[in-house]
């Protein structure tokens, strides 16, 4: 488990300017109890930073790689996910899972997981996902002045500071 080394400087940087944020964590846990390691590392990591959007579990493929959750069925994977939200939400944080329109739906049970938002991240436009989904990362390659290389772009559909 470890922290992106940039994060402290970006949500310092984004608090100066004004801009409200939440957080992701790219999980790697087989088991509902590396789940909520997982969860209690990154409720430390952004204590102190107000956040008033979403902390997300990352749920991917590795690509062109080999993963320790390569292996997890679409029942481990969803309990790892429920587990990871339950404990974020018992912080008092807002849970949602980020995952890829094919991750979602063949690789998790999204009727176990109905009680979170969903970030969906598909860069067709528009999208073809059949299901609700409060956030979308539409493009993966944009950019923003006063920013340098590549930026994610997302919509949320939500006003999470109001929620």
């Amino acid at each position: 488990i470890s922290l992106d080394e940039k994060f402290v400087e970006y949500a310092q940087n984004a608090q100066l300017a004004g801009i409200q944020i939440g957080a992701y964590f790219y999980s790697q846990a087989v088991n509902e109890t590396e789940a909520v390691e997982e969860a209690n590392y990154i409720v430390g990591a952004v204590s102190g930073f107000g956040i008033k959007y979403p902390i997300a579990i990352d749920i991917e493929r590795v690509q062109q790689d080999e993963a320790r959750t390569d292996k997890l069925t679409s029942k481990e994977r969803t309990a790892v996910v429920k587990m990871f939200c339950d404990a974020v939400k018992g912080y008092g944080y807002k849970p949602v899972i980020y995952a890829t329109k094919d991750m979602l739906i063949t690789g998790l049970d999204l009727e176990e997981l109905s009680d979170y938002d969903v970030w969906l991240a598909d860069e067709s436009i528009p999208t073809d996902y059949p299901y609700r989904f409060s956030m979308w990362q539409y493009n993966q390659k944009g950019r923003i002045d006063g920013i340098t290389g590549d930026i994610d772009l997302d919509l949320s559909f939500i006003d999470y500071e109001q929620r």
